[in-house]
């Protein structure tokens, strides 16, 4: 995953990263010791019931190769002290209803869902009359 950067999980072995050059070759390269296998990513909210400052998960990734592994489950645990001694009272996230891996691993950790995301396609080429 490209673009996760701090409180990042780094690989300590496994496959390489496959490169494709300028005449369309692909190439594997070794395994990098230092390659992220997992990212969490999080910022602050305000809580629109109380008003209270809290913190955010934007983004929990962890690769395809090394989930079930409890990683997701150590980084939500780190946030969870990191964000009590700072003193937020809540941590919220926003997740598909289709994603049902993310939903069971959050509702093992004790998280409840507290509002629905609704939304309405268009179609653009639908006339609606007005």
């Amino acid at each position: 995953m490209q673009g996760c950067r701090g409180a990042g999980v780094q690989r300590s072995r496994g496959a390489g990263e496959d490169k494709e050059d300028k005449g369309g070759n692909t190439t594997s390269s070794p395994p990098s010791p230092h390659s992220p296998i997992a990212c969490l990513w999080v910022g602050n909210a305000i809580d629109q019931v109380r008003g209270d400052r809290h913190a955010h998960i934007f983004l929990l990734y962890v690769e395809p190769e090394h989930r079930r592994r409890g990683i997701g489950t150590a980084l939500l645990r780190y946030l969870e002290n990191w964000a009590t001694q700072r003193g937020d009272r809540q941590i919220g996230l926003q997740v598909f209803q289709s994603n049902q891996a993310a939903l069971n691993l959050y509702s093992q950790l004790g998280y409840e869902s507290q509002s629905l995301w609704m939304v309405k396609s268009l179609n653009s080429n639908k006339q609606t009359g007005a």
